[in-house]
């Protein structure tokens, strides 16, 4: 029995330690368990913080995105604002070199104007001595006709432009076509700016040789003449369309001549047409009222 009892008391004792290794290794799990609980809930927290601070980030995330995207819309515009500022100063300035060349244009023309007022103011005073020049002639020369006409029958020796007309004149009413051209030539050669002569001549030139005649012998006289009222009626000598034209020239080129703005008139006058238009009529009035 007390060998039975030792070995069970042995075995007591083996199972006390082993009971004791046993409550040590639960002891030890257990803290073990606390420390992964610990560890567990440090994770979860971590967790938690990782999901926050993930949250936190998509939303800077979201906020950046946002942020960049109206940094990019402001870098635009206001690219867009320097491209027009930029366009906006190249139209001032191309404007400013604009106005800068009107300006001088305008400037250069002003001094055109007023260099062509000083010619043209010289040239009227000119053309006034002239005129008086021509209008006392003419009427020296008129009242020479009247008195030549007064006595009746050709002159022998004609010397003045006034005489050599008479005979023209005379030879004409006389049928003597060939001394009354020869008398209207040598009228002709005193360049004397009077109109109802050349135009009798022509006639007398157009029965004998025809318009092409008529132009022909003029146009030779304008090649030396410098009296207007020559060079007026040789282009009288043209037909319809060419002869409108050629009066238009000779208009703007002696814009103070009045006897061509008698002569216009009669372009667009009943008498010419055989019926006016309402622009025939306007501008026969027109040239009369100049």
């Amino acid at each position: 029995l007390v060998p039975a009892v030792a070995e069970l008391q042995q075995s007591l004792g083996i199972v006390s330690q082993k009971v004791a290794k046993i409550e040590q290794t639960v002891t030890e799990t257990q803290k073990t368990v606390e420390e992964v609980m610990k560890s567990t809930d440090t994770v979860a927290k971590t967790t938690e913080q990782i999901a926050s601070t993930q949250q936190q980030q998509t939303a800077q995330g979201a906020e950046t995105q946002k942020t960049v995207e109206a940094v990019k819309q402001t870098t635009d515009t206001v690219a867009q604002k320097t491209e027009q500022i930029a366009s906006a100063q190249q139209q001032q300035s191309a404007q400013g070199a604009e106005t800068q060349k009107t300006v001088e244009a305008v400037k250069q023309t002003t001094d055109t104007l007023a260099a062509g007022q000083q010619q043209q103011q010289a040239q009227a005073e000119k053309l006034q001595a002239t005129t008086e020049q021509i209008a006392a002639s003419i009427d020296t020369i008129a009242k020479g006709f009247a008195r030549l006409s007064a006595q009746g029958g050709a002159i022998a020796d004609p010397k003045r432009p006034d005489e050599f007309y008479h005979n023209a004149r005379v030879y004409e009413l006389a049928g003597d076509m060939l001394n009354a051209r020869r008398s209207y030539l040598a009228f002709a050669g005193f360049d004397v700016d009077a109109i109802d002569p050349y135009t009798r001549f022509a006639t007398l030139l157009r029965v004998q040789d025809g318009k092409a005649g008529a132009r022909e012998v003029f146009g030779t006289l304008t090649e030396k003449a410098k009296a207007p009222s020559i060079k007026l009626v040789h282009l009288l000598q043209f037909d319809d369309a060419q002869r409108l034209d050629k009066l238009n020239a000779f208009i703007a080129a002696n814009p103070d001549y009045a006897p061509a703005y008698f002569l216009l008139a009669q372009e667009f006058s009943e008498d010419r047409l055989g019926s006016q238009t309402l622009a025939d009529k306007r501008s026969e009035a027109q040239a009369l009222s100049k």
